[in-house]
């Protein structure tokens, strides 16, 4: 068997390993995590939000950023009292997997809908007229603000 872990593993790459290795492939995180919204609430299944990890954390783990304390608690346990923030997005499915879609800077926020990278990625190689593109482009860039304004 083959780990995946840290940054989430795109589709490609996950079947061309499971293809070329001949093993079965595990995009695993390695943290029990609950998915929350902003306001530190639970979702619904297949619902986008915030990965965070429970407090306390295990020994050893997340200990410090090298040489700043205190940036390491302002990034990651102000946003979220009570968790460690990953700072990734991802849902819960029926079951009980969670699927991390990317990085929570990652996110687009359109029309109180967050579509992630990973979200987005998986749905273009299935997608094959490109006035698909142009739509999605329109709606995103009338959504999405220049800096400064």
């Amino acid at each position: 068997m083959l780990f995946v872990a840290g940054e989430r593993c795109d589709i490609e790459t996950l079947q061309w390993a499971k293809k070329n290795f001949g093993v079965p492939v595990l995009d695993h995180w390695w943290q029990t995590v609950t998915i929350i919204n902003d306001e530190l609430q639970p979702l619904k299944p297949r619902t986008l939000g915030n990965i965070v990890v429970k407090l306390p954390l295990p020994p050893g783990a997340a200990l410090s950023l090298w040489q700043n304390d205190s940036l390491f608690k302002q990034l990651y346990f102000t946003k979220f009292p009570g968790y460690y923030d990953t700072m990734d997005s991802g849902y819960v499915d029926e079951e009980g997997f969670v699927y991390v879609m990317s990085r929570s800077d990652d996110v687009i926020n359109v029309a109180g809908h967050r579509l992630s990278a990973g979200a987005l990625e998986e749905i273009t190689p299935t997608i094959e007229d490109p006035e698909v593109f142009k739509s999605i482009e329109k709606i995103v860039r009338k959504h999405l603000k220049k800096p400064g304004k």
